[in-house]
């Protein structure tokens, strides 16, 4: 081999070894690439929208869920939901789907109604119903849980989701029961100018979002303010095959992001920038049968682009090997975002004898996947 072979050889292998750390680095830098799972006690921490306070639904010793709220810096919480105070739900009763309005001044809490039916179903049964937001009423309660009040008695309602601005409310409430067509019972979706004159919060202007469908879900508005991400089965044969939509409120114009009648996606949630959402899927299990079933469902977290596009998979509950993994089955439920972006919180449903309880993850990413730090469409007013 001559001197120049030599230098030549060498010249290609070191172009080679930098191209290879080049796209080593490149693949690294993802920032939402999975960098850690841990599995988290006492609750998933909801925070505030200044950063200070949270709040976390979790069973009192009595086996009721109940809304407890703590302090940034410390995980000493205090229930705000157990005491016998007039226009509240009873302590004895589940109090769940709590989130912030964005003023930070009430939590709206789906409320256990006093009386119905499903006291008589097992306990078990019962408090699958109840998450699923059946025997429901709404309240708003201040963050020390000293007033109650409540905004509507329904059927039932799931997802609450305020606008940025915190003067629109929309929801899903129960109309109908459960039939061949309606797995789930029949839904509508609603909405209502959210205000709090006198220092008394209440709903005005009631209406309905007209859209064909018999399922709907609400996850949470964009940072624009009118863009809605919603769970629905609209333009699919039956709510089994869930879909995650665009609604922009202004217009009523949906848009379907995931186009899978096959896939069983639910639970969708805007990152703080608006750029991406997570959800859960069976997805990743399309080629196995019925694994969009509702007994035999396997599901995993995922995220995709805003606008449907560049689909990761975050999770891996049913893989051995994983440190998420979980044995004897459970459903991926909900995953939302830390502020900066960085981390998700998890809840993971849980099957077989341990329904209908949950595990909480963090998932830590590799950088501010869900918060790019770039400017925000201004929100808009209702």
């Amino acid at each position: 081999m001559t001197v120049g072979q030599f230098r030549l050889i060498t010249a290609v292998l070191l172009l080679a070894l930098v191209s290879f750390n080049h796209n080593a680095s490149a693949q690294n830098t993802d920032p939402c690439s999975v960098v850690q799972m841990e599995r988290i006690n006492g609750g998933a921490k909801i925070w505030s929208p200044d950063g200070r306070k949270y709040l976390v639904n979790d069973l009192d010793k009595h086996g009721n869920y109940q809304i407890y709220v703590g302090t940034a810096g410390s995980d000493e919480r205090v229930c705000i939901s157990d005491q016998k105070i007039w226009s509240a739900p009873r302590p004895d009763r589940d109090k769940m789907q709590p989130i912030w309005h964005p003023s930070g001044r009430w939590i709206i809490v789906a409320g256990e109604k006093e009386s119905h039916v499903g006291r008589l179903l097992p306990r078990s049964i019962r408090q699958g119903l109840l998450e699923c937001g059946v025997w429901m009423d709404m309240y708003a309660t201040t963050p020390d849980g000293r007033r109650w009040f409540k905004l509507r008695t329904m059927k039932g309602y799931t997802g609450p989701a305020f606008t940025p601005d915190g003067r629109k409310l929309v929801w899903a409430e129960n109309v109908g029961p459960i039939g061949k067509s309606a797995p789930f019972a029949v839904w509508e979706l609603d909405g209502a100018q959210f205000s709090a004159l006198d220092d008394t919060p209440q709903l005005d202007s009631v209406f309905k979002f007209a859209l064909d469908g018999k399922w709907f879900e609400p996850g949470n508005f964009s940072p624009n303010g009118h863009d809605l991400l919603l769970t629905s089965d609209v333009g699919l044969k039956d709510a089994k095959g869930q879909d995650q939509f665009i609604l922009d409120t202004r217009t009523n114009k949906l848009t379907n992001l995931t186009n899978t009648p096959d896939v069983w996606d639910e639970h969708g949630l805007f990152s703080p920038d608006g750029k991406k959402i997570t959800f859960m899927s069976s997805y990743p299990y399309r080629h196995l049968k019925n694994s969009d079933k509702i007994l035999s469902l396997k599901s995993e977290f995922m995220i995709m682009d805003a606008d449907g596009s560049h689909l990761q998979q975050l999770t891996h509950f049913q893989t051995k090997g994983y440190p998420e993994y979980t044995p004897g089955g459970s459903t991926a439920a909900v995953a939302w975002f830390n502020r900066e972006g960085t981390e998700l919180t998890a809840t993971q449903l849980l099957s077989g004898k341990h329904f209908p309880n949950y595990n909480i993850w963090r998932i830590q990413l590799s950088g501010p996947c869900g918060n790019s730090g770039s400017s925000l469409d201004a929100a808009e007013g209702p």
